[in-house]
C-alpha cells in the first residue's frame, strides 16, 4: 500500500511544481476591479501581531469600516479600547484608557503607509511605491521600494474563489508581523452620517507632530 501512496503523492507534487506561477498584475486587476464603484466596506477584524524579540503574540478585534478618499474608523474591542479615524485629510488617533489623541496629517504618512488606510482606491498606482509580487495562488506580495525598517514587506491574501481582500500582513525587518483578518465583509452599508468624522471628547491630551496641544 505504501508505493502506490507514494507515487500518487509524486503526481500531484509534480502538477503542483509544473504549475504556472500566478500573474501579479493580473491579480492586481482583479482586485481594482472588484473594488471598483464601491463607495464603503465594512467588516469585522481579528488582528493578530507576533513580537519576535520576546516571542509574544497579542490578538485585538473590532469593527471597521473603509471610504473612498482614505476615510476610515477602526473601533477596537476589549479592556484597551481605541478609535482610529481619517476623514481623508487628518487621522486621529484615540488612546481611551490613557485619554489621548494623537493627530496627524495623512500628507505627512508615506505613501507606502496608506494602503492601509485606503483599502477602496489603496491599489490605484500602487506601482509607484512597491514592487509587485506573488506569494501564492491567491496572495499579493508587496515590497517598498523604498527601504523602510518599519516595513519590509505587505501580503494581501485574496478570498480562494474572488477577488476581495480577506487579510493583510505587514512585516518589518526584524520579522515582526501584523496580520489583519476581515470577516463578515459587507459592501455598501447603511452607514451613519458623520462615520468618518472625529469629535476630540473632553478632557482628553492631544498630541499633534510630537507637540502636546492641550
Amino acid at each position: 500500500m505504501t508505493r502506490p501512496l507514494v507515487a500518487l503523492l509524486s503526481v500531484f507534487t509534480a502538477v503542483a511544481v509544473a504549475a504556472p506561477a500566478p500573474d501579479p498584475s493580473a491579480l492586481l486587476a482583479q482586485v481594482r476591479e472588484a473594488y471598483r464603484g464601491v463607495r464603503v466596506v465594512s467588516a469585522r477584524f481579528v488582528q493578530t501581531s507576533r513580537l519576535v524579540a520576546v516571542g509574544v503574540d497579542r490578538e485585538a478585534t473590532g469593527t471597521v469600516l473603509f471610504g473612498r478618499g482614505g476615510r476610515m474608523r477602526w473601533t477596537y474591542d476589549g479592556d484597551d479600547p481605541q478609535e482610529i479615524v481619517s476623514d481623508g485629510k487628518t487621522l486621529w488617533i484615540h488612546q481611551v484608557r490613557d485619554r489621548t489623541v494623537i493627530r496627524q496629517p495623512l500628507a505627512d504618512l508615506p505613501e507606502s503607509s496608506r494602503l492601509a488606510l485606503d483599502l477602496l482606491g489603496g491599489f490605484d498606482g500602487i506601482e509607484r511605491s512597491f514592487r509587485v509580487g506573488t506569494c501564492g495562488s491567491r496572495c499579493i506580495e508587496l515590497t517598498p521600494r523604498d527601504e523602510r525598517p518599519d516595513l519590509a514587506r505587505v501580503r494581501v491574501e485574496l478570498a480562494p474563489d474572488r477577488p476581495e481582500v480577506v487579510a493583510v500582513v505587514t512585516e518589518d525587518a526584524l520579522g515582526n508581523h501584523n496580520r489583519i483578518a476581515f470577516e463578515d465583509v459587507r459592501r455598501d452599508p447603511p452607514v451613519p452620517d458623520g462615520a468618518f468624522r472625529f469629535a476630540v471628547p473632553d478632557r482628553v491630551r492631544i498630541v499633534d507632530g510630537g507637540r502636546t496641544l492641550r
